[in-house]
């Protein structure tokens, strides 16, 4: 970025070597100037000749970088220095010089331009908070670190997967999803709604509890043969005697 850091103007005799501008650009920092002195303003001008003219930029009572600037003949001219490293509290000085003894009286215009690249406090926070050096580069290391990169793809091949990941594998398998041995238990398994019966019949299904009197299909069914036995010994068949005595009562 560039800032302009001062602009002097005044009608001065230039066939000496004159002051054009006079500035400290910074009292605490050293800053990368430059500058650029206007000859003539469209009324007072240069004579016109041309010529080598002389542009001096001076550090304090230092003589610091010369310019000898070909000029053609015309009657307004430019020059520019080139960028100058100015000292903390340093002031500098732009010094100018016309070979034609005629330009004795040209409005001159002096500019002085500073490169705005050199100070950044550490303490300076953009808004979310964060220094712009030591908080930043934290914040930003953090976040590479979770970039899955080359080496940690290679971590995670299948010979590095590790324990847990076989483990989990080893219980599920590879096409599908196995339980593992006594997977289904109590404490895991709502036996109040759910039951591990094969699901075929559209939950026609009815499910035989035990009875209040600890009754189960077992001791039914042995129940059942006994009194068909009891009946009459046995001898008829046991469908059409057991239908038989329901029916008709024992005498049947």
């Amino acid at each position: 970025m560039i800032s302009q850091l001062d602009t002097e103007t005044a009608d001065l005799d230039v066939t000496s070597e004159i002051v054009a501008l006079t500035h400290t650009p910074d009292a605490s920092n050293p800053r990368m100037c430059y500058g650029a002195v206007y000859l003539g303003d469209g009324i007072k001008d240069l004579d016109g000749t041309g010529g080598n003219f002389t542009l001096r930029v001076n550090l304090a009572s230092q003589y610091g970088q010369t310019l000898t600037i070909a000029v053609p003949a015309q009657a307004r001219a430019v020059l520019q220095t080139g960028v100058v490293l100015v000292p903390a509290n340093v002031a500098l000085t732009l010094r100018v010089l016309s070979p034609n003894g005629a330009d004795t009286d040209v409005t001159v215009t002096a500019y002085l331009f500073a490169l705005d690249t050199t100070v950044v406090a550490a303490t300076v926070s953009d808004k979310t908070g964060y220094s712009l050096h030591g908080d930043y580069d934290a914040a930003k290391t953090a976040a590479q670190a979770t970039v899955c990169t080359e080496e940690r793809l290679a971590e995670l091949d299948a010979a590095n997967l590790p324990a847990d990941v076989d483990a989990i594998l080893s219980d599920t398998g590879t096409t599908g999803v196995a339980l593992a041995a006594d997977s289904i238990k109590a404490v895991t398994f709502d036996e109040s709604t759910a039951f591990p019966l094969k699901y075929t019949d559209a939950g026609a299904t009815k499910v035989a509890r035990t009875g209040g009197d600890g009754d189960t299909l077992e001791t039914l069914s042995d129940e059942i043969a006994t009194a068909v036995t009891s009946i009459d010994g046995g001898a008829t068949p046991v469908k059409r005697t057991l239908i038989e005595k329901i029916l008709y009562g024992p005498g049947s």
